[in-house]
């Protein structure tokens, strides 16, 4: 059986895997979050704007999201 949680209070619009294994998720309720697993290790708000997706950089030290024709860069570590 597959693992589930409650991981943001509204849909989650985008995932990404970065090179080190760790998740990003970024959802309607506006917060991109980067995971290990089911452990939260980063969550910051994108200024409440409905995210639509995200990507982690090439080195895993950025996440970017993506909303309303912008992108934000989160440097989460």
């Amino acid at each position: 059986m597959a693992a589930r949680w409650q991981a943001h209070a509204a849909a989650v619009t985008g995932l990404a895997v970065s090179p080190r294994g760790l998740l990003a998720s970024c959802s309607e309720d506006g917060v991109v979050k980067v995971w290990r697993g089911a452990e939260l290790r980063y969550a910051a708000p994108a200024r409440g704007d409905f995210l639509t997706s995200c990507a982690f950089s090439p080195d895993g030290a950025l996440v970017a999201a993506g909303y309303d024709g912008q992108v934000r860069r989160v440097p989460w570590q």
